[in-house]
């Protein structure tokens, strides 16, 4: 079972605001409830993973959003490291080199994940082993 489908109505509507909403303060008068027990929520585990959930869904339509432009950005980029003046190459230069090293950053991100995953693994393999050891 998902952390989404543990949330109650409530919750799901206060978790829709703070992603929309300027401030804490703001989403939790928009799901009528008080900024207390919104703090109360955002300490439970299965909140903040639903919450988290729900930054990365956004975050990853943002991302595809990018994606899609990314090409024509560097058309732009290239365009740019021809112009005229230097001050307009450098720029152009030093955005190129910028997100060159996005590539980078996900092999960072996709070695986290894989880490994540072992470790995950090594925790479920160290109960189960408990369990069998015990029993």
């Amino acid at each position: 079972m998902s952390a989404a489908r543990k949330l109650g109505r409530k919750q799901e509507a206060v978790i829709a605001f703070l992603l929309t909403e300027r401030t804490h303060a703001d989403a939790a008068v928009k799901a009528g409830i008080s900024e207390a027990t919104l703090q109360r929520w955002l300490r439970r585990p299965a909140f903040q993973a639903a919450y988290r959930s729900a930054r990365r869904a956004v975050l990853d339509a943002a991302l595809g959003q990018l994606q899609a432009l990314a090409g024509e950005a560097v058309a732009t980029l290239r365009e740019c490291l021809s112009a005229q003046r230097p001050a307009d190459r450098i720029k152009a230069a030093v955005a190129v080199l910028a997100h060159a090293k996005a590539g980078d950053v996900q092999e960072l991100l996709a070695e986290v994940e894989a880490l994540k995953h072992e470790e995950q693994a090594w925790a479920d393999a160290s109960t189960a082993y408990a369990r069998t050891s015990t029993a």
